[in-house]
C-alpha cells in the first residue's frame, strides 16, 4: 500500500502487472476487487489516458467493467473522451454500461447529457438513478427534467425524485405534483408522493389520503390507459402495508372503506379489447399488501397463530364482512406457512380441521396440505392416514396432486386414501407413468363412472410406454372394470401402431373387454380410416357401447359418410334404447350434415 501511495504515474503499470501475484484470481474475490478498484482510482486520478491504454490492452472484460465503475466516479469529465476515443471499443462489452452506471450517481447532469446523445454508447437505463442523485441536491431541477422527458422507466425515476424530495420538503413536493398539467402524470406523481410520505410520516400520509377524492387514488375503470412507461398505481397499497406493520386493525378498517372492484354489467360489456390489461382490483391488491406486511409479526406456532386470528376477528373483524375476513384469514395462513416446514403446516391443518370447515377454510386446508406434501410426502401421507375418516377425502386428493412421480410409493399411498367418487382421469394418467407401483391399486378400485375414467387414463398412459403390458393388465380386471381400461389401451396403441392394436382387439374373445377395446380402436382410427372404424363400431356387442363408437365415427366422417352408414348409425342408436332416443338421436344424426372432422364436444 505504501508503494502505491508514493508511486509516480509511470509506476502504476508495473503495480498492475504485479496485481495477480499479490491478489491471486479465485481467492478472496471481494478483497481482490476492492484492491483493484482502489489501485485503478489512484491511477485514473493521476494519468487517466495511461490507465485507459493499459486496460484496453489487457482485453479483460471484468477489468474493463471495474475500470468503468471507477472512471465514472473519479473522473466524470473524462468519460466522453474515453467512450469516443481510440480505445473505447477495446475496453470490453461491460465498460460502457459500467461507466454510465457510475456516472449516473457521481455526475447525474453529465450522465443525462451523455444518454441524450443520438449515438449514446449505453441506453438510458440508469435514468432513475441519475435523477435520484440530482434530486438530492436539486429536487425541483430533477422534477423539471422528468417532466420534459418521455423515457420509459416504469415510474422508477418519478418515485426516486419524489422520494428524495419528500424527505427534504414534503409540501414543496406536493405543490409540484398538483401543478402537473397532464392528469394521468399528475395522478402518478400524487401516488408517488403519498407512498414517500408514508415511509417518512405514516399518520400524515393517512390524513392526506382521507382528504382526497376516491377517484384520485383508485384506478379501476376498464379501458383506462396510462403512459406506456407506467402502471396504474394505488398508493393506498403502500399506506395499508405500512399501517399493517404497526396497527393491523387500523389497516383492516381502511380496507373496509375501499369499495370492491365492480363487475361490468352484462348489458354493458367492458370497453376492454383483446390483449388489454385487466382493470386493477384496488381492494384485492390492498388485501395482499396487508397480508404481506402483517404476516411476519404474527406467531409462528400454529395454535398461537390461530388464537391471534381469532382475537383479531373479535377486535377488528367488525370492520370487514365475513367473506372479507375469511379471505384475510386464508391469505394470512397460507402466507405464514408457505415457506415453513411440513410439521408446522400439518399441525395447522389438524387444528383447523377440528373446526367447522367453510369454503375458505377448505381452501386453506388444501393449500397447507399441498405445501406439506411437497416438502415431506411421507410425513404428510402418514398424517392423512391417521385422520378421522370424514376428514381424509379432500386432503388425500390435495396430497396426491402435490406429490410428484419421484415419490412413487407415497403417491400410491395417497391414492389409496382417495374414495372412489373423487377419482379423475388425470389421477389415472399420473399413476400410469409408474404402472408397476400402482397397477394393483387401480385393479382394486370400485367400479363407477369416476373410477372408469381414471382406469382409462391409467391404461392410455401405460400403453404409450408398453402397450402389451397394459393390454395384459386389462385382461386381469373384472369384466365391468375392464371396459374403459381396454378402451384406453386400444385408443393409445392405435395412435402409433394401429396394425398391432387391431390384431390385439381381433384376438380378444367376445365380451366386455373386447367391446371396450373395439370402442377405443374405433375412436382412434375414425379420423384416418372411417370405414375401418365403422366395422369396429359394428362389432361391439353391447348396444350402448356400439352407439358410443358409432357417434365417434359419425363426428369424423360427417357429410362424407355414405348413405349405408347413415342407415346403420340410425339403427345402432335405436338399438341403444332410451339413452339415444328422441331428440338425442336427432342431435347425433345431425353430425352427418356437418363437414367431416368435427370433434366431440366437451362434456357439460
Amino acid at each position: 500500500m505504501a508503494r502505491v501511495r508514493t508511486a509516480a504515474p509511470g509506476d502504476f503499470a508495473a503495480l498492475m502487472e504485479e496485481f495477480d501475484t499479490t491478489f491471486p484470481r479465485g481467492v478472496n474475490y471481494h478483497a481482490r476487487e476492492a484492491a483493484q478498484k482502489w489501485l485503478l482510482g489512484l491511477w485514473i486520478s493521476r494519468d487517466p489516458d495511461a490507465v485507459t491504454a493499459f486496460v484496453a490492452g489487457k482485453k479483460d472484460e471484468l477489468l474493463g467493467s471495474d475500470f468503468g465503475l471507477v472512471l465514472g466516479s473519479v473522473a466524470p469529465g473524462k468519460v466522453e473522451a474515453i467512450l469516443n476515443g481510440p480505445h473505447g471499443k477495446s475496453l470490453g462489452k461491460y465498460f460502457a454500461s459500467a461507466v454510465m452506471r457510475s456516472l449516473s450517481a457521481a455526475d447525474p447532469r453529465e450522465y443525462l447529457r451523455q444518454s441524450d446523445k443520438p449515438d449514446a454508447k449505453s441506453p438510458p437505463r440508469y435514468w432513475a438513478r441519475a435523477l435520484a442523485a440530482l434530486a438530492a441536491e436539486d429536487p425541483e431541477g430533477a422534477a423539471a427534467i422528468w417532466s420534459s422527458r418521455k423515457t420509459k422507466d416504469n415510474g422508477q425515476a418519478l418515485s426516486s425524485i419524489i422520494g428524495v424530495w419528500v424527505g427534504r420538503d414534503p409540501e414543496a413536493a406536493r405543490k409540484w405534483t398538483d401543478g402537473i398539467e397532464d392528469p394521468k402524470r399528475r395522478h402518478l406523481a400524487l401516488h408517488a408522493w403519498l407512498r414517500a410520505l408514508a415511509r417518512q410520516d405514516l399518520p400524515a400520509a393517512r390524513r392526506a389520503l382521507t382528504e382526497m377524492d376516491a377517484g384520485k387514488w383508485i384506478d379501476g375503470k376498464p379501458g383506462t390507459s396510462y403512459p406506456d412507461e407506467f402502471s396504474p398505481p394505488d398508493a393506498r397499497r403502500g399506506i395499508a402495508a405500512a399501517t399493517a406493520q404497526h396497527d393491523l386493525p387500523a389497516a383492516l378498517a381502511d380496507l373496509a372503506e375501499l369499495p370492491a372492484q365492480a363487475e361490468p354489467s352484462p348489458a354493458k360489456p367492458s370497453a376492454r379489447r383483446p390483449g388489454d390489461k385487466p382493470p386493477s382490483d384496488p381492494r384485492g391488491e390492498m388485501l395482499r399488501a396487508i397480508v404481506d406486511a402483517a404476516a411476519p409479526s404474527l406467531p409462528n406456532e400454529p395454535a398461537a397463530l390461530l388464537a391471534a386470528l381469532q382475537n383479531l376477528k373479535s377486535t377488528a373483524g367488525a370492520a370487514l364482512d365475513d367473506k372479507s375476513f375469511a379471505e384475510l384469514e386464508r391469505d394470512l395462513l397460507l402466507n405464514k406457512f408457505r415457506n415453513g416446514d411440513a410439521a408446522g403446516s400439518l399441525e395447522a391443518v389438524r387444528l383447523l380441521a377440528a373446526q367447522p370447515v367453510s369454503g375458505s377454510r377448505a381452501e386453506v386446508l388444501s393449500g397447507l396440505l399441498s405445501g406439506a406434501a411437497r416438502m415431506d410426502p411421507a410425513r404428510t401421507v402418514d398424517f392423512i392416514a391417521n385422520l378421522p375418516q370424514e376428514q381424509r377425502p379432500t386432503l388425500a386428493v390435495a396430497a396426491f396432486n402435490a406429490i410428484d412421480e419421484t415419490h412413487p410409493s407415497q403417491l400410491t399411498r395417497a391414492a389409496s386414501l382417495i374414495p372412489g367418487d373423487l377419482w379423475t382421469s388425470q389421477m389415472g394418467r399420473q399413476l400410469g407413468q409408474m404402472p408397476d407401483a400402482s397397477n394393483s391399486l387401480m385393479s382394486g378400485l370400485p367400479v363407477n363412472a369416476m373410477t372408469d375414467q381414471a382406469r382409462m387414463g391409467f391404461a392410455q398412459t401405460w400403453a404409450k410406454q408398453d402397450p402389451q403390458a397394459a393390454a395384459n393388465w386389462t385382461a386381469t380386471l373384472p369384466p365391468d372394470a375392464a371396459v374403459q381400461a381396454a378402451r384406453g389401451v386400444a385408443d393409445a396403441w392405435a395412435g402409433y401402431d394401429d396394425t398391432a392394436a387391431s390384431a390385439w382387439v381381433a384376438g380378444l374373445p367376445q365380451g366386455q373387454l373386447r367391446d371396450g377395446a373395439a370402442l377405443g380402436l374405433a375412436a382412434s382410427v375414425a379420423a384416418a380410416e372411417p370405414e375401418a372404424a365403422w366395422k369396429w363400431a359394428a362389432s361391439v356387442s353391447n348396444s350402448e357401447l356400439s352407439a358410443d363408437a358409432y357417434v365417434n365415427v359419425a363426428r369424423h366422417w360427417g357429410s362424407n359418410a355414405p348413405a349405408e352408414f347413415r342407415a346403420a348409425f340410425s339403427a345402432a342408436l335405436d338399438a341403444a334404447g332410451p339413452a339415444y332416443a328422441g331428440d338425442i338421436k336427432a342431435k347425433f344424426l345431425r353430425e352427418l350434415d356437418k363437414p367431416p372432422g368435427n370433434q366431440p364436444a366437451p362434456p357439460p
